[in-house]
């Protein structure tokens, strides 16, 4: 029997999606559903690096919950994500269209609420649900980050409420439930000197940070979660959190991105922290050129500086990036930093793609 899927493309930050059919645990209209399917309509946001694009949600899809609430507004306290329960949301590269596999259609004088978390890879693994069948509202969805760096991967939500089809698209706003963290390096205006990076290392103070979260699908937040889990090395070392720059390059007067590729972004749970528990390891080299013995040259070897980075005020926020600027100076004992708070990134809310059918033909 040939099977039929009602999706199309979608994207990272703007999905649209439409939906409906009956569930047992739900009632009032819901088995006598409209002939409208489900549809999605692709945006995506313009994001970066580690986290997530149109190619990277294509590979890993997103899992999805949906709530018929009734004839009512969405209540959290009553009503149940029984209509479409962590349905697996995937994309037929074949056929260039999305897919699932438990049919709905909108029910009849039914708004219909919608909650997703992605990527649908993490779930069950790094993302748990203790969330059951039956239980009133929207899961609440931990992710428990993992130490490398290599490893982290950009969790990203999103909800619409109280849709009903009305031949219109669902329109899904993805968020970063985590926060971004950048790092760049400058040195001061000074005539005859030359700075020459060779290793950056960025560290969290041993058990000192959270490292895991609760994304709440009712109300769009990320917190740290109750069974908190703080980074550790499990010594008394501290915990190696990015390697960002291992090598020899110049230092310019302009703040330059340490990190030479796009993927060298630390993410980390939203959180408050204190003075020391983030901190950069950083080794360069000072070459100082007196005018008056232009063939000497004098070479200051700093290794393994550690220069605790500022605090941000109330803590790092989901959704945004913090830039750490770092000004070396000419010995082991002078420098300077500062932190600014950005969007995660410039091109949001950028559309890349156009719409495809509905379903093909």
């Amino acid at each position: 029997m040939k099977k039929i899927y009602y999706l199309a493309a979608f994207s990272t930050a703007l999905l649209a999606l439409n939906s409906c059919s009956a569930s047992t645990d739900e009632s009032n209209d819901l088995n006598n559903p409209s002939s409208e399917q489900i549809e999605f309509a692709p945006y995506i946001n313009a994001t970066r690096g580690v986290v997530s694009n149109l190619s990277t949600l294509q590979q890993d899809g997103f899992t999805l919950w949906a709530a018929a609430n009734n004839g009512a507004t969405y209540d959290a306290v009553t009503d149940k994500v029984g209509f479409l329960y962590e349905e697996a949301v995937r994309y037929d590269l074949g056929h260039t269209y999305w897919a699932y596999d438990n049919i709905k259609f909108w029910p009849e004088n039914n708004p219909v609420s919608f909650f997703a978390v992605a990527p649908a890879s993490q779930f069950g693994g790094a993302l748990q649900s203790t969330h059951t069948l039956g239980d009133a509202g929207a899961p609440v969805v931990t992710y428990q980050m993992p130490t490398a760096q290599d490893d982290q991967v950009d969790i990203i939500a999103a909800q619409t409420l109280d849709r009903s089809s009305n031949g219109n698209k669902v329109v899904f706003n993805f968020k970063h439930m985590l926060s971004n963290l950048d790092f760049g390096v400058r040195m001061p205006e000074l005539e005859g000197v030359a700075i020459r990076l060779h290793k950056v290392e960025i560290f969290y103070k041993n058990d000192a940070v959270s490292s895991k979260c609760a994304i709440n699908l009712n109300d769009m937040t990320s917190t740290v979660a109750a069974d908190d889990v703080l980074f550790s090395s499990g010594t008394a070392d501290d915990v190696l959190a990015a390697s960002l720059y291992e090598g020899d390059k110049a230092v310019t007067t302009t703040t330059t991105r340490i990190a030479e590729t796009s993927d060298k972004f630390l993410l980390t749970v939203p959180q408050e922290y204190a003075l020391g528990d983030l901190y950069a390891k950083v080794s360069y080299t000072v070459t100082v050129t007196d005018p008056a013995l232009p063939t000497t040259d004098f070479t200051n070897v700093v290794e393994d500086r550690i220069i605790n980075l500022p605090v941000v005020p109330s803590g790092w926020k989901q959704g945004k990036r913090y830039r750490y600027a770092m000004t070396l100076g000419t010995d082991y004992l002078t420098f300077d930093t500062h932190v600014e708070v950005l969007p995660w990134d410039s091109a949001e809310e950028t559309s890349l793609v156009p719409e495809v059918p509905f379903r093909p033909e």
